[in-house]
């Protein structure tokens, strides 16, 4: 209600558009479908990181190693219940396994695998359908300790063209990564954790992070589980700045290793400064985004030194901290 000069008067009506139940629930299908492509997206940016990533810093992880081929598998039950029926009706799952993305650049990639490809044969045995697809598969794969796989694939698109496509055989050799995975978390805080032996990274941090940018958040969070910082502050005394500043110093080497521009590191530090000004500052714990952006733009300087000169990109030694690091 508004009183004026005493009078009481009635408040005024609202303009607005009458929208029904029914007309909203119309709209309903088509924004799930958005979440779930948005999910593929996510999904294909992370892992795409984490195995250039990973692969890059194999020679600082000689306890963590693994073998990739740089693909994922999928079928309708790998969906929980409310993006199983989108899963299947918008992008054709179904009981059969196929290959849901494949990473660029990947031994999967480098012998003709390709999105939408189904799984037949893994090493001679043959993948079953239903919900027990992905987890035969993957003990079928491990035969010959993992590093190597051989597949027959129904290639994509067979199922629709006027001719089918022929049934193949692929033969993939695996490369060695530094074993850690990534989890993607609902928090729409700008954040990115290691805990462990992987890497949390937040949706606010995946919408924050440009281009490369979220390959240094991946390869500085890596840094902290490589190099076991958490036991290190435990057991050793070494004070959170200290890692935070190695973690930092050794992620740009990985991050330059893997391809990635690492011009773009230092840049975060002031997109940082300039988005979350009471960080700036930090303290005690964190190095500031200034002495992080100055350290950083010295680290590339340093780099590209390297490889004007063509030595390896080797990041220097830090004393203090090398003899801190559990197990020598």
């Amino acid at each position: 209600m508004i009183v004026l000069s005493g009078c009481v008067t009635a408040a005024p009506k609202l303009r607005t558009i009458a929208v029904s139940a029914g007309e909203a629930e119309v709209e309903n299908p088509f924004q799930r479908r958005l979440v779930l492509e948005q999910s593929f997206l996510d999904e294909h940016r992370l892992e795409t990181i984490r195995f250039n990533v990973g692969r890059s810093a194999v020679s600082f992880c000689p306890n963590r190693i693994q073998h990739e081929f740089g693909f994922a598998v999928a079928n309708k039950h790998s969906f929980g219940m409310r993006e199983r029926r989108m899963a299947t009706r918008v992008y054709g799952f179904s009981d059969r396994l196929r290959v849901l993305h494949v990473i660029n650049d990947s031994p999967a990639y480098n012998a003709g695998l390709r999105s939408g490809d189904v799984i037949l044969r893994v090493n001679g045995t043959p993948v079953p359908t239903g919900s027990s697809a992905e987890p035969a598969y993957r003990l079928a794969a491990e035969k010959n300790g993992g590093a190597r796989v051989t597949l027959v694939i129904e290639p994509a698109g067979s199922s629709y063209g006027a001719t089918a496509l022929a049934p193949r055989e692929v033969r993939l050799a695996a490369v060695r990564t530094c074993r850690f995975d990534i989890e993607l978390t609902e928090s729409q805080r700008v954040g990115a954790y290691a805990m462990g032996g992987g890497v949390t990274i937040t949706k606010g941090m995946l919408w924050f992070a440009r281009g490369d940018e979220l390959a240094f958040v991946v390869a500085h969070e890596l840094v902290h589980v490589i190099r076991e910082h958490r036991r290190m502050m435990g057991r050793f005394g070494v004070r959170q700045r200290d890692v935070e500043a190695e973690a930092d110093y050794m992620g740009l080497y990985i991050m330059a290793r893997a391809g990635y521009e690492i011009g773009t590191a230092s840049r975060f530090w002031r997109r940082i400064a300039a988005y979350f000004p009471r960080f700036g500052g930090a303290g005690r714990s964190y190095p500031s985004t200034s002495y992080r952006f100055v350290a950083m733009r010295k680290t590339v300087a340093e780099i590209n030194a390297k490889i004007v000169a063509g030595a390896a990109l080797v990041p220097g030694a830090d004393a203090r901290l090398a003899d801190a690091t559990p197990g020598g």
